[in-house]
Parts: structure tokens; sequence; C-alpha cells
């Protein structure tokens, strides 16, 4: 039986994969528009490759993400699925130049305020004075200035 009205959730769901490569290629809809798919599973829309590893390999445990070995988002192939945690998943993302914010960083950003010989000076006022009166000083807003303090921005300086 093919489509919706399959009742096994793994044939319903082989009926939307090409296996004829290496990736096994999603060809139902997909949830998101970087190319991953999407799944009805036990009455709710999941990720395509979320629910490939729930179907194939074990079910999730609280926080578990399916990273991609092969780095194709549209790929449900089991084998090429792992579980991780967000940092894995985010560390991965990272070391393959993927991360939205993999852009220019610091000066070197077009909308920057501040230069790189200004995040130690700021860091080191920070233990004696607030975020707003660093902020007036350059012109930035106050949490520019504790982004930079809890390590989201800057990060690059050390």
């Amino acid at each position: 039986m093919r489509g919706p009205k399959a009742k096994d959730p793994k044939q319903r769901f082989m009926s939307k994969v090409d296996t004829s490569g290496d990736c096994w290629e999603w060809l139902g809809g997909k949830k998101h528009s970087h190319g991953y798919g999407g799944f009805y599973l036990n009455g709710k829309m999941d990720f395509a490759h979320r629910a490939a590893f729930k179907l194939f390999v074990r079910e999730l445990g609280a926080g578990e993400c399916v990273l991609h070995r092969c780095d194709n988002p549209s790929c449900v192939n089991p084998e090429h699925l792992l579980a991780g945690s967000q940092a894995d998943n985010m560390a991965d993302m990272r070391s393959k130049d993927r991360a939205a914010n993999m852009g220019p960083k610091g000066s070197l950003h077009g909308s920057h305020k501040l230069i790189e010989a200004d995040i130690p000076v700021i860091r080191s006022r920070l233990a004696t004075e607030s975020a707003a009166a660093i902020s007036r000083d350059y012109g930035v807003s106050d949490v520019t200035i504790l982004r930079i303090k809890d390590g989201t921005n800057w990060r690059h300086v050390a």
C-alpha cells in the first residue's frame, strides 16, 4: 500500500524515499526551506531524517538531535544518521562552515560600530562600570555590551 493511507509507518515512509543512491533522498514534502523533509509519525509532523532514525534505529532521548554524516538535508538513510546533543549539532554546523553567522566578523562586518581594539577595553571596564555607561561612550546598545560580556558577540577577540 502506498501514500498516507498505508497503515505501517515504515512502509508509508519508504514510499517517499529514493534508495537508488548512497544517500536515500526524501521525495515527500519539505518541512523546511533548507531541504529537510517532513513526515507525520504518530500523528505529529517531524523532520523526515528524525522520523527515519526513530523508525529504523531507535527512539530519541530527551534533547537528542539527529545529525547527518553525509551533510545532505534530504538524506534519510539510517546509516548516514547519528544521534547527538544540540551542542554536537552546533559544533558540526560550525566545523562545516554552515552557521548562519559564519560571515565577516568584527570590524569586517558591514554594520560594525566597534573595532577589535575596543573589545579588551570594554571587557576591562565591565569589571567596574555598567553596560549602560559603556554603551553610551561607544554609541551602541546596552545589549551589545552585555553580549560582549557573556561571549555571545566578539568572541573571536581574545
